[in-house]
């Protein structure tokens, strides 16, 4: 058995022969109080926003293309503590806080152009019109009538799946089999 003193508290402590090397402390706590030590504004090493190795400033995009900038004390901000670019910069423009039924759209459509002359304070409404969207039919369960090649049957399928051919996957494969091509759906 293999003991040493704990840096931190000076106590013995166990170790096995693998750390003889790394072994510096009798636990986690230990560690921690040694290598980050209080004072009374809390750690004098703080790995969060602005500390932490890896701080780009605030600024990221995420994954829908859109600049989001770290605001904690935004009343609109994300659990993360982020708000959307172009929202703030609209803010800005207008001197207040938009409301959570303004949309700010681009006019070029690219997401991550935020110049003031590429945005446009709008409606949902009139934005979902811009990109036509008819929110109508948004929740209505439209179908289309169709015929399948195959087995001559009528069948119907959602609007937003009009891209199937076959009634059932069976006649897809017959289909595909007989034609030598991929896929036709369903």
């Amino acid at each position: 058995m293999l003991y040493k003193n704990c840096l931190n508290c000076g106590k013995k402590f166990y170790f096995d022969k693998y750390r003889l090397n790394d072994a510096k402390f009798c636990s986690r706590s230990c560690s921690a109080k040694y290598n980050y030590p209080l004072k009374k504004d809390g750690l004098i090493y703080d790995k969060h926003g602005k500390n932490h190795p890896m701080w780009t400033g605030g600024k990221v995009k995420n994954t829908q293309g859109y600049v989001l900038i770290y605001s904690p004390e935004h009343p609109f901000r994300s659990k993360a503590g982020y708000v959307r670019e172009h929202r703030l910069i609209m803010e800005k423009f207008l001197g207040r806080f938009l409301l959570k039924s303004e949309v700010v759209h681009h006019l070029n459509e690219i997401k991550d152009d935020n110049q003031l002359e590429n945005l446009e304070l709008t409606t949902k409404k009139k934005h979902d019109e811009n990109h036509g969207i008819n929110s109508s039919l948004k929740y209505k369960n439209l179908r289309i009538q169709k015929i399948c090649p195959l087995c001559n049957n009528i069948f119907s399928v959602p609007q937003s799946h009009s891209w199937i051919v076959c009634c059932s996957r069976k006649c897809s494969t017959l289909l595909r089999w007989k034609n030598g091509k991929s896929d036709f759906g369903r």
